[in-house]
């Protein structure tokens, strides 16, 4: 195995003389001890930052919270009403219902009245609208005119007589010589004179 020579000695100009040795350790103390009272300052201006916040805070609060100017405060009171409370919420999204049914009308005409407030609960059988009557009404008396028309037409085809007439008038139906009796569109009585 090789042998290494020697390292060569260091020259005397360039050995760290005793005052070099010494000096390069008392600046890393010091910026030690510049650094920790730096932090120490910090730190008490930071506490007596916030004791002089908390001491504010409490001093608001007992004069009276945030309208801490010492003069009377003004309320207004009111009696509580029942009512609806309007919450509006503005979202996307899709809202489901618990029960859903569809409503098919099986007549029509013109609405009156409505026995039902939007989301009341409503059970089978319940009255939802009132139709106006009056065209369905006048349906009926024109089906049960035509009725008694060809009724007494059949009569009159088998009595040989041409008078017809149609009355709801009492002295009208004094002269008629057969006298038909209806009643809900149904003949009650057939009376011949």
């Amino acid at each position: 195995m090789e042998q290494k020579p020697p390292d060569p000695p260091i020259p005397p100009d360039h050995q760290p003389s005793a005052a070099q040795s010494n000096g390069p350790v008392r600046p890393k103390k010091r910026r030690q001890w510049v650094w920790i009272v730096l932090l120490l300052v910090f730190a008490l201006i930071f506490v007596l930052i916030l004791r002089r916040d908390n001491s504010k805070k409490a001093a608001g609060a007992a004069a009276g919270g945030r309208r801490a100017f010492g003069g009377p405060v003004t309320l207004t009171t009111t009696t509580a009403k029942k009512g609806d409370i309007g919450v509006y919420l503005d979202a996307i999204g899709t809202v489901t219902p618990v029960y859903t049914t569809t409503i098919y009308n099986q007549v029509t005409g013109i609405v009156t009245d409505v026995h039902y407030r939007e989301g009341q609960m409503v059970r089978k059988g319940d009255p939802l609208v009132d139709i106006d009557p009056r065209q369905y009404q006048a349906q009926v008396d024109t089906a049960t005119g035509n009725l008694i028309l060809a009724l007494l037409q059949r009569l009159s085809r088998e009595q040989n007589t041409a008078t017809i007439m149609a009355t709801h008038s009492p002295e009208a139906a004094a002269l008629a010589d057969i006298v038909v009796r209806m009643r809900d569109g149904k003949i009650e009585e057939i009376t011949r004179r």
